[in-house]
């Protein structure tokens, strides 16, 4: 890792390098968030229907306990809505802890945004600095000396092509992690409505 550093560094400048960190972030963060946002983390469906049936039975007891074992999105909003039960204001704690649940889905998501964005604009300013060190050299060397000509356009070419081979997968990801927390955001409004009713039903009765 270290000599290919060295490497990028020679042949492409420092802001190769910078393109290259960007790639490894990029990339980081779309494993982590795939992970992350994996239906065992969001609505295990097992999970659900079982607080649903201890929320139907009124073992509101177990259903919290159950909920306080279980580490997803939907058991925090139940351990929200069930430790507030008989509070007047029981739709807003459900309502507040899905907010924070919706952000926790899509934390770091628009990191990988920044980084598709910011990826060509480095490979850009590589191709400034690249033409910038060629300008340099003839103008010290004279233009007899073409190694520092091809040295100046390569720089210039490797970079810009960094930024683009980083910054298309990087988008591409960008747009599929959004897709991704889009569809679970939706479903999980859609059943923290359904658990919301199943509890105001059950203190009604």
């Amino acid at each position: 890792m270290f000599e290919s550093l060295i490497f990028m560094y020679e042949k492409g400048g420092w802001v190769t390098v910078a393109i290259l960190i960007c790639s490894v972030l990029s990339l980081a963060i779309f494993l982590e968030r795939l992970w992350s946002t994996r239906n065992k983390y969001v609505l295990p469906e097992e999970f659900y229907n079982q607080l649903l049936n201890l929320i139907n039975e009124n073992k509101t007891e177990e259903a919290l306990a159950m909920s306080r074992e279980n580490k997803s999105s939907i058991a925090n909003i139940a351990v929200a809505a069930l430790t507030h039960i008989d509070n007047p204001n029981l739709e807003k704690y459900i309502e507040n802890q899905g907010k924070n649940e919706i952000a926790e889905l899509e934390k770091n998501i628009s990191i990988l945004g920044l980084v598709a964005t910011i990826s060509p604009l480095l490979g850009l300013l590589g191709t400034v600095t690249g033409m910038i060190r060629m300008f340099h050299q003839v103008a010290i060397r004279g233009i007899g000396d073409h190694r520092f000509v091809a040295a100046g356009i390569w720089e210039a070419l490797i970079t810009t092509a960094a930024g683009l081979i980083v910054a298309v997968p990087s988008y591409v990801g960008y747009r599929y992690l959004i897709s991704r927390v889009d569809r679970k955001t939706l479903r999980l409004e859609q059943e923290s409505e359904r658990l919301k009713e199943s509890i105001i039903s059950r203190k009604r009765s």
